[in-house]
């Protein structure tokens, strides 16, 4: 996967030392409950679009965050060193996903550390989402 670094969606941060971790959770209706659901038959379930809930101090701009629709299509993944790089080729957008380092020490090629879990170089997977 090529990715054009100056078509990146947007700029991400960079110079904060903070780690988060993350528990892996098996996704069960009873852990996804109050965020989705597991889908049998993606063709025949409904997608309800609804407008994003404001957070903080910015409200929601009326008129927007809900008339996105819905799309289909393949997000495709790839690492390039330690960072991690996708593609959402349903609406035509790239993102700097993720790094394996922290981001100013992160190695752009190969000769990268390797990770925990070895992972192929690029994964695809195609969905149904809302936009």
């Amino acid at each position: 996967m090529d990715i054009d670094l100056g078509q990146i969606a947007y700029i991400p941060s960079t110079g904060v030392r903070r780690v988060h971790e993350t528990p892996l959770v098996a996704a069960t209706a009873e852990s996804l409950a109050g965020y989705g659901c597991l889908v049998d038959d993606p063709r025949n379930f409904p997608i309800e679009i609804v407008r994003w809930p404001a957070q903080g101090w910015r409200a929601i701009d009326e008129n927007s965050g809900d008339q996105g629709g819905v799309t289909e299509g393949l997000f495709e993944f790839c690492w390039k060193g330690e960072t991690l790089y996708a593609r959402n080729h349903a609406v035509g957008d790239s993102y700097l996903f993720g790094w394996s380092n922290w981001p100013e020490e992160a190695a752009a090629q190969r000769g990268a550390k390797q990770r925990a879990l070895p992972a192929p170089e690029c994964l695809a997977r195609r969905g149904r989402a809302a936009r």
